[in-house]
């Protein structure tokens, strides 16, 4: 790994709320809804209210508390709980929030998710492949290599969401990458 920088993931600063769609796809396929008595539906449009005025972890977790205290029935109300617990005891936001880091395209990295448990990793991995995915689509085509280790930990499917890898292995050539 001497021409690569490893950068552990769980000691880096990674700036969720510069993207709400990214932040949510991630959410959903990193917590794919499997508890009954909840609005599954919803869990996307509560996460977007709740992101709409966040910049923080602590932001977002006072705006899922205001959501809970304002639901106007007990499933609604249960919904927003399930998402706050999983933000409060699975993500662990202390660990990281900042300003942010993405890697500028121009140098070689390894990204290690080896410190951080099995939603940790699925959600920052959804959430920097997103990332990466919105910045090869927008530059002009450019020489990628993607390796992912182990892949299918990361790969899940919620019930209306699919990982941004569907995706990326079918277009990711057209842009210059490899997956």
């Amino acid at each position: 790994l001497s021409n690569f920088t490893v950068i552990d993931i769980s000691r880096t600063p990674i700036n969720v709320f510069e993207n709400v769609e990214a932040f949510i796809r991630a959410y959903m396929i990193a917590f794919p809804v499997e508890k009954t008595g909840l609005m599954i539906s919803s869990v996307p449009t509560i996460l977007k209210e709740a992101l709409k005025n966040s910049k923080s972890w602590d932001d977002l977790i006072n705006n899922l508390k205001v959501l809970a205290d304002s639901a106007e029935n007990a499933v609604r109300k249960a919904t927003i709980e399930w998402i706050l617990k999983n933000i409060e005891e699975t993500i662990k936001p202390e660990m990281n929030s900042g300003k942010g880091w993405m890697w500028d395209f121009r140098t070689n990295v390894v990204l290690d998710f080896s410190n951080l448990n099995e939603n940790q990793k699925s959600f920052f991995a959804e959430f920097i492949l997103n990332m990466i995915w919105k910045k090869l689509q927008q530059e002009e085509r450019m020489e990628c290599v993607i390796f992912i280790d182990e892949a299918h930990r990361i790969l899940r499917k919620s019930w209306m969401f699919v990982s941004v890898l569907d995706e990326m292995a079918r277009e990711i050539r057209g842009l210059g990458g490899t997956l």
